[in-house]
């Protein structure tokens, strides 16, 4: 088997992986060879089926397994030697895959995008720096008074004055009952009960 390569620039690689007839053949009749003494065949005994008769009945299917065991072999020799990190799945073409046919060398190309080298740091090295942000008093003063200007001026309403915003009816009688019911009553449940409340205040005033 020949690794050449072919493309080596910045991070993209790619390399032309060529096996020979001859070699494709031993790997067929290795794995021929390995399967041979469990195969039952009418006319022979178990494991006493003849390999050139294994291989004209199981040759193709074995051929394409062997195949493509090599070549996977060949690419994990390649990264386990190169200490290249492909970032995505390797792209792997077949030279003349529609003209190849049994008997013919094979050759495929694999090209693929490594991951850049990460050096090593020396983190003892590293210094860091706080920042803090000083505030403006001025600025934190002008804050505060819009927020203040900007918040609604909630009055008490006359006993026989009637409701129109249930929104403030809520938020009042939730900041009322926080501490006593948040713990035990569920707060849709609270909200349920203020809006019959509401809701029979108006039906009493009209």
């Amino acid at each position: 088997m020949q690794v050449t390569e072919t493309l080596n620039e910045g991070l993209k690689r790619g390399y032309s992986i060529k096996l020979t007839a001859a070699e494709l053949d031993k790997k067929v009749n290795e794995k021929l060879q390995e399967a041979q003494p469990d195969v039952e065949m009418k006319g022979f005994r178990k494991g006493k089926v003849p390999l050139a008769l294994l291989k004209r009945q199981f040759g193709q299917r074995i051929l394409g397994e062997a195949m493509q065991e090599t070549i996977d072999g060949a690419m994990s020799k390649h990264f386990e030697d190169s200490g290249d990190r492909p970032a995505l799945q390797p792209n792997i073409e077949m030279q003349n895959g529609e003209k190849w046919k049994e008997g013919d060398d094979v050759e495929v190309s694999m090209t693929y995008e490594a991951l850049p080298s990460i050096p090593d740091v020396d983190f003892s090295k590293i210094k860091l720096q706080k920042l803090v942000v000083k505030s403006d008093k001025a600025a934190v003063d002008e804050a505060l008074d819009n927020l203040a200007s900007s918040a609604n001026d909630f009055k008490d309403r006359k006993k026989a004055q009637r409701l129109k915003m249930v929104t403030k009816l809520l938020l009042i009688f939730w900041g009322l009952l926080m501490e006593k019911l948040s713990k035990v009553v569920h707060q849709k449940t609270i909200h349920w009960f203020l809006a019959l409340i509401v809701l029979s205040q108006d039906l009493k005033n009209n």
